[in-house]
């Protein structure tokens, strides 16, 4: 299996530009205008300046390796094997004080034909096991897989929701006008 690394990739991607069962590897980070749009959405919680504001000291890295396969149930797939890592700035849940969090996951997706979506099938369906692993499962449409919604998807789905800056800090909450420390 050929290997081609490259630094710049499309949200969407042409399948039809990959040829089978050879490995494309490709490392991101927000010189990428689609991947600064992401990074700007996760530092949206952090509300004292403009997400675009805090671009300088947060960053989004993205590791992929695209495979593209021709398989006999569903034609061209494209495989997604990926690592994300991001720093960027939010608010504690406590406190609504600025800080820093970051969230790192790894991720496999597989791509195929969104005719296979209206599968009673495959409908429901989130995962696929192909070639012998078991992917995310995601639809490409126009021979174009959508990247950038995939890696939007692995983010959110693995970013703390509640990020606490001090877990030290007490609370304070106004309970019938009785202000009190827990």
């Amino acid at each position: 299996m050929q290997q081609h690394t490259e630094n710049s990739l499309e949200a969407k991607v042409n399948i039809t530009r990959y040829a089978p069962d050879r490995t494309y590897e490709v490392k991101l980070n927000q010189s990428e205008e689609w991947i600064r749009e992401v990074l700007m959405e996760l530092n949206e919680k952090a509300t004292s300046r403009n997400p675009e504001d805090y671009l300088g000291e947060t960053d989004l890295r993205v590791s992929l390796k695209l495979t593209k396969k021709n398989n006999p149930t569903f034609g061209h797939v494209l495989l997604v094997k990926g690592k994300v890592e991001a720093e960027f700035m939010t608010e504690c849940v406590r406190t609504l004080q600025e800080m820093k969090d970051s969230v790192e996951a790894e991720f496999s997706a597989c791509f195929i034909e969104n005719i296979f979506a209206e599968e009673e099938e495959y409908a429901d369906q989130v995962e696929l096991f192909i070639e012998n692993e078991l992917y995310d499962l995601h639809f490409y449409e126009l021979n174009r897989a959508n990247i950038k919604e995939m890696l939007h998807e692995v983010i959110f789905l693995n970013i703390n929701q509640y990020p606490v800056a001090c877990h030290d800090t007490p609370l304070e909450y106004n309970d019938e006008g009785n202000s009190t420390k827990q």
